[in-house]
């Protein structure tokens, strides 16, 4: 078995992971966050333990192979809610887990990293490639950026992902709220659903599943100090994800009588942003198997069943 220490294991993307290849019975999986998940597996290890103190670190990541690092995501708005303390956790304990690592004898980490360390707002040629300068005009993607340097010049043998939107279920594991996110969220309660702007910026999103999925497949490779870029490769507008999020809604039978609200804000604002994946599928075989209408439609139908029970 891989023994994996993965931080952030009870957030959204560290407890779908863990759930997943808990399943697989190929790995012994040891969570480091700092709370419980709401539904712990078993024959997992969780550790509640802060990236920010060492001695923490160092008595809990003795004896793995690989380290997952995903504590630090949540996006521009959770950053922004708390700037010094999330300054902290994605350049300090970075730091941190690099460093322990390397005094642990682990030699390979695989970093969760965004979209935004490219840009945000800024005009680029689309779709956007891994060769791209990172020019990141946003808090959350500068705050990825300087972590990915960390873990560039770290010496270990490191993936770094970029993801863009992730979207979905797995097993009850509550969705953050992107717009995917807050869209449902208004059809649940009946409420018109708000756009800034005209809603004619174009980005791009990824299931949950096929996320897993390229996690999986890098534990069986060999860690080539990579960077690639991880999407659905369907991009689509904000305006026309809202009619089809509706579109799917009603058909199920969600009987949603509100309309889209467009909230006066300059297009200008926001530009088209998606990602190549070109390359993640010529080296390790992936590209997104669930498309957009499937997975908005399993989220509904998850929504559904939970309101029901």
């Amino acid at each position: 078995m891989i023994n994996i220490f993965i931080t952030g294991g009870s957030g959204y993307l560290g407890s779908s992971i863990i759930y997943h290849l808990n399943k697989s019975g190929k790995y012994r999986l040891t969570s480091f966050s700092r709370s419980k998940p709401k539904a712990p597996l078993q024959n997992i290890k969780y550790i509640c333990g802060d990236i920010l103190n060492k001695k923490s670190l160092l008595s809990a990541m003795k004896g793995f192979e690989i380290v997952i690092h995903l504590a630090g995501g949540g996006g521009e708005g959770k950053c922004l809610s708390k700037p010094i303390e999330n300054t902290q956790i994605n350049l300090i304990g970075v730091n941190n887990i690099v460093e322990v690592a390397k005094y642990c004898g682990i030699k390979n980490i695989i970093f969760a990293s965004s979209i935004y360390v490219y840009t945000s707002y800024a005009n680029a040629d689309l779709p956007i490639d891994e060769k791209m300068n990172r020019n990141p005009d946003s808090f959350y993607g500068t705050l990825k950026y300087l972590g990915e340097e960390i873990i560039k010049n770290s010496g270990l043998n490191f993936i770094i992902f970029r993801f863009s939107n992730i979207y979905g279920s797995i097993n009850d594991i509550e969705m953050p709220m992107g717009a995917i996110g807050h869209f449902l969220k208004a059809i649940e309660k009946n409420e018109n659903i708000r756009i800034f702007g005209k809603g004619r910026n174009i980005i791009d999103y990824v299931h949950i599943k096929d996320v897993i999925k390229v996690f999986e497949l890098t534990l069986n490779e060999k860690f080539k100090n990579k960077f690639y870029n991880i999407a659905g490769n369907e991009p689509i507008s904000l305006r026309d994800l809202a009619k089809l999020i509706i579109e799917i809604a009603n058909q199920v039978g969600v009987r949603y009588k509100k309309n889209i609200k467009y909230l006066e804000l300059s297009d200008k604002n926001f530009s088209d942003l998606w990602l190549s994946i070109k390359k993640v599928k010529n080296d390790l075989g992936w590209s997104p198997k669930i498309n957009l209408k499937t997975g908005v439609k399993n989220h509904i139908d998850h929504i559904i069943n939970n309101s029901q029970k």
